[in-house]
């Protein structure tokens, strides 16, 4: 049963954030099968079907999603393109939901029952989900096989995944790079999936950190947006670098030790990197400057580009590249 009204149900938006731009809220009174309301942009007006509802719970997450809309329209109505259902705009919503759901003004569940009920269901669904993730590893290093074997027999791999095992290119490549990355969290597929789409081992650490956090795959792709704004004489900034490259050097040790047993190999690698990335966090810890770190351990832009260091890193530390360069040359 309904029994919020038009004027709490813009005081719980703006109780979750306020906006520049005023905006209203209208109950049409009527109940509609295509939409359960919508956001006039030229009015500023959030429409809600309110007839479409059983409970409070539901009309808010409706409302939440239309002031969503109009959070959007006063960013973005300067350059004359608002956007619609970006990935921003996800982000937005569910971080206004969750917002709602920590201050008490949505609940997700009307009982404790349907609280248990649905989280059984829920809980299978992310067990599948997982088990899809650890299924598309397994195609991946199958794939892996088959294409040792394509080169043994010289045969065309694209001929065989395409042709004969029906799958496409694309997702046998996905499935390789799934494989590869060794992945052990129990990560549901579209989460792996976001992973391996990234060689930046700072936001792969932010996804996985992003989704034990429960945020939904909109929430996590808009933070990443975030990593690579970071200032690049900030601690706490290479603090979190130094422990996503030993994560992800983690990782890649697990799979290449499984896959050929160069246990000691990678093990002296990590040994060595631990120690390098320690002696330079003590050093920025006890005032050193990130020019001076580099300075001593020799490493110039060039000997970047060499060690393959991602392009967004060099793009960070630019300025201590060029003042390392300008001091050499003098």
């Amino acid at each position: 049963m309904l029994t919020i009204n038009q004027d709490r149900t813009k005081q719980i938006l703006l109780q979750l954030q306020e906006t520049d731009t005023d905006f209203s809220i209208t109950f049409s009174g009527k109940r509609s099968s295509k939409v359960n309301g919508l956001y006039r942009w030229e009015l500023h007006e959030v429409i809600i079907h309110n007839k479409n509802f059983k409970n409070d719970n539901q009309l808010i997450y409706t409302a939440i999603h239309e002031y969503s809309h109009h959070i959007m329209w006063c960013k973005y109505h300067d350059i004359g393109k608002v956007p619609g259902h970006t990935n921003e705009f996800w982000s937005i919503m569910y971080n206004l939901i969750d917002k709602a759901e920590a201050q008490g003004l949505y609940k997700k569940y009307p009982s404790d029952l349907a609280k248990e009920e649905m989280q059984t269901l829920v809980g299978k669904t992310k067990k599948i989900h997982e088990q899809i993730a650890s299924l598309y590893r397994e195609l991946g290093k199958t794939i892996q096989d088959i294409r040792k074997k394509t080169e043994e027999y010289d045969v065309r791999l694209e001929d065989i995944i395409t042709r004969e095992c029906q799958i496409n290119v694309r997702t046998a490549r996905m499935a390789e790079q799934a494989s590869v990355y060794s992945i052990t969290e129990p990560l549901s597929q579209d989460i792996q999936q976001l992973i391996t789409s990234q060689k930046d081992s700072i936001k792969i650490h932010s996804i996985i950190e992003g989704a034990k956090q429960g945020k939904t795959i909109y929430q996590v792709k808009e933070h990443l947006k975030t990593e690579t704004q970071k200032p690049t004489n900030n601690e706490n900034y290479w603090r979190r670098r130094s422990m996503a490259t030993l994560t992800a050097l983690s990782n890649l040790a697990k799979a290449s030790i499984a896959n050929s047993g160069a246990a000691e190999k990678i093990v002296d690698i990590k040994k060595v990197l631990t120690q390098g990335i320690c002696h330079a966090l003590g050093k920025i810890h006890e005032g050193a400057t990130v020019c001076e770190v580099l300075e001593e351990a020799e490493i110039s832009r060039e000997t970047a580009v060499v060690c393959e260091v991602a392009e967004k890193d060099i793009e960070r530390l630019e300025d201590a590249f060029r003042k390392i360069a300008s001091t050499e040359a003098k």
